[in-house]
């Protein structure tokens, strides 16, 4: 079980307002993990208004503008959007286990990790999933109780359960 506590603060025109996150990830993201993850960090982030920062629809704001003066200056709004994103970033990489984090740490952005994230599992998902609907069409009893069997079957189906998949008759 990891514990993610982590301060975000909303980009709020120029100021920035913290929102204290004290919240219980109880999944760390692994290889084979990825949705039950998911469903756990995706309704902290929209309760929190931090979706558009992860999707990328929150594009940042030019890091420089021009005073007026023709002088060109370091824009608040940028340095506000950045803080928060490296908030959501740091919190998102303390959810993560060791192996997970070493495929992604150069990711500079909440949205490049979240992009990272979901095209590396997605995929690997996908794969995950035909295997188990493989594994579920070709098992034989063998030399297995009955009940062995039964409960084989029913631990192939729970896996595809977990991992959001419907389980065919």
């Amino acid at each position: 079980m990891a514990s993610a506590t982590t301060t975000f603060a909303p980009v709020v025109s120029r100021s920035v307002t913290p929102i204290n996150i004290n919240h219980q990830i109880h999944t760390v993201l692994s290889h084979d993990n990825f949705l039950l993850w998911r469903s756990q960090i995706t309704p902290v982030l929209r309760g929190h208004g931090l979706v558009a920062y992860v999707d990328g629809s929150q594009i940042a704001p030019a890091p420089v503008v021009n005073n007026g003066d023709d002088h060109v200056v370091s824009n608040p709004e940028f340095e506000a959007w950045q803080q928060q994103d490296q908030l959501i970033l740091a919190w998102l990489f303390s959810s993560l286990s060791q192996q997970v984090l070493a495929q992604v740490i150069n990711c500079q952005t909440s949205a490049d990790l979240w992009r990272s994230l979901n095209t590396f599992h997605t995929s690997q998902s996908v794969a995950k999933i035909l295997d188990l609907k493989l594994q579920l069409q070709t098992a034989k009893r063998g030399g297995s109780t009955c009940s062995q069997y039964l409960q084989h079957i029913q631990g192939i189906a729970d896996r595809l359960r977990s991992i959001g998949s419907d389980v065919p008759d």
